[in-house]
């Protein structure tokens, strides 16, 4: 079960003496979160113990949803080794999960997999983000017997190394029963998807090194 709680909308008038209404239905969230082209992002963690950097890579293919319309994309996160000598296995799978984002249902997180939490399907999807939203409302889902809350906070700069030229993040931040994942802050911005994150259950934050975008032919 999903279920929007605190949703704002904003009226003005446009024009002086009993004039047409405009309802502001916030940000379309899908825009930061795309799903198109060829993307991989290099992200770095801000524990220098970690001994790797995490590339994430999204795989182009995609399943539908049985709406036949939702397409369901999936990232997975390996790991790429500091060095030779590190304690780290070049390629070892951090993260995979599957994700869509879209003007109608909003961003939804269907699945996610790591080597400590085995594969985790969510029935239904967990609802990140509505598919429009104003600082300060949240959506909460209910699934696989565990209450998942997601708050649109702000936007704000980018907590990125790769450039300081972004300044226009949205920032959500998650909770869950048991803080298990998504739980903790997250960091999107348009066209780019996620570029930073802290986890609820580590201490140390990923911020994103590099990333690269070619359209599809």
């Amino acid at each position: 079960m999903t279920r929007w709680t605190l949703f704002l909308t904003a009226a003005a008038a446009l024009s002086g003496c009993g004039g047409d209404t405009y309802t502001y239905s916030g940000h379309a969230m899908d825009g930061y979160f795309p799903f198109d082209g060829e993307r991989v992002w290099e992200f770095t963690s801000t524990n220098p113990d970690v001994p790797y950097k995490l590339v994430a890579d999204l795989d182009t293919g995609f399943r539908l949803d049985e709406d036949g319309h939702t397409k369901i994309f999936t990232v997975e996160q390996t790991a790429d080794c500091l060095s030779a000598g590190a304690a780290c296995e070049q390629g070892a799978l951090i993260r995979r999960y599957e994700m869509s984002a879209d003007g109608t249902r909003g961003v939804l997180l269907w699945s996610y997999e790591s080597p400590t939490d085995g594969q985790v399907t969510f029935d239904p999807p967990v609802l990140l983000a509505g598919d429009h939203m104003v600082a300060g409302t949240e959506v909460v889902t209910e699934s696989v017997g565990r209450t998942y809350t997601s708050r649109f906070v702000t936007i704000e700069d980018c907590p990125v190394l790769w450039t300081e030229e972004w300044d226009s993040c949205v920032r959500l931040e998650v909770s869950a029963t048991g803080d298990v994942w998504p739980a903790g802050t997250w960091w999107a911005i348009t066209g780019w998807n996620i570029v930073s994150w802290q986890l609820a259950s580590e201490e140390d934050q990923w911020k994103l090194l590099w990333a690269d975008f070619s359209p599809l032919d």
